[in-house]
């Protein structure tokens, strides 16, 4: 995840030249807008590769079609996260980065969860006990 996508000896284009080299490169704008490694062009849940709509590069003059080219010459394939599994528990972030409620794994077929938030004291609380489809809460 952490492989560089730029002048990397083993991300080449088409043609053998790392990406990034090329004297005439439109991509020289995409490392400012934080697209400089293999992380950073899949998603945070680890299910696969972002949509060129999902990047920040939508002002700059590249197109979807340069992007394109970059993710099929690269030879590390997205690991899609495991599956959930019964007594696991969750914890999504909120967009502040912290964590406020937590999920745990009562059923895997169909996937459900029980749901706790944190209180005032910071401290786990059981909000129902009725499980509910794990979609609904993530």
């Amino acid at each position: 995840m952490r492989q560089p996508l730029y002048g990397n000896r083993l991300l080449t284009n088409e043609v053998g030249v790392q990406w990034g080299t090329e004297p005439r490169t439109t991509m020289i704008w995409w490392p400012q807008r934080n697209l400089k490694s293999l992380q950073d062009a899949i998603r945070p849940d680890g299910s696969g590769w972002k949509v060129f709509e999902e990047l920040s590069l939508r002002r700059t003059r590249v197109t979807p079609t340069l992007y394109g080219r970059l993710r099929s010459s690269t030879p590390w394939a997205a690991t899609p996260a495991p599956p959930p599994f019964v007594g696991q528990w969750l914890a999504p972030k909120s967009t502040a980065g912290s964590i406020t409620r937590a999920l745990q794994v009562t059923c895997v077929d169909p996937l459900q969860a029980t749901l706790y938030h944190k209180d005032a004291t910071k401290k786990l609380r059981l909000v129902e006990h009725q499980h509910r489809p794990l979609d609904d809460q993530l």
